[in-house]
C-alpha cells in the first residue's frame, strides 16, 4: 500500500493551474489529495458572516472573512505533506512539511 500525500496548492487564484495539476495527478494515478484556498471571491469574502453572523459594517464583514480564511489556510497547510506555491509568484517553490 502506498502513502497518500496531501498537497496544498498555494498562490494566485485567477488561472487554471490548480485544475491542470489535479488533472495531471489523476491521469498519472498519483496517490495525492489536493487542497487549496477558496478560489471564489464571494464565497471567500462571505465565509465569516455565514459562520459567525452578519455585519452591517463592511470592515467587520471583511475582517470576519479574513480570520476564518486564515484559520482554514493554517489548518490545511499544517496538515499538508507538501506545499506548492504556484505561478504568479516571483520565485515559485515547493516546501516539504515535517
Amino acid at each position: 500500500m502506498s502513502k497518500t500525500w496531501t498537497v496544498y496548492l498555494s498562490g494566485e487564484i485567477h488561472s487554471d493551474w490548480r485544475d491542470r495539476i489535479a488533472t495531471a495527478t489523476k491521469v498519472a494515478d498519483l496517490p495525492v489529495v489536493l487542497t487549496a484556498p477558496v478560489n471564489d471571491h464571494k464565497s471567500s469574502d462571505d465565509c465569516g458572516i455565514r459562520i459567525v453572523g452578519a455585519e452591517a459594517d463592511p470592515f467587520w464583514h471583511d475582517h470576519k472573512g479574513s480570520k476564518v480564511n486564515a484559520i482554514r489556510t493554517r489548518t490545511l497547510i499544517g496538515d499538508a505533506n507538501v506545499v506548492v506555491r504556484g505561478p504568479g509568484n516571483r520565485n515559485p517553490f515547493v516546501v516539504a512539511q515535517p
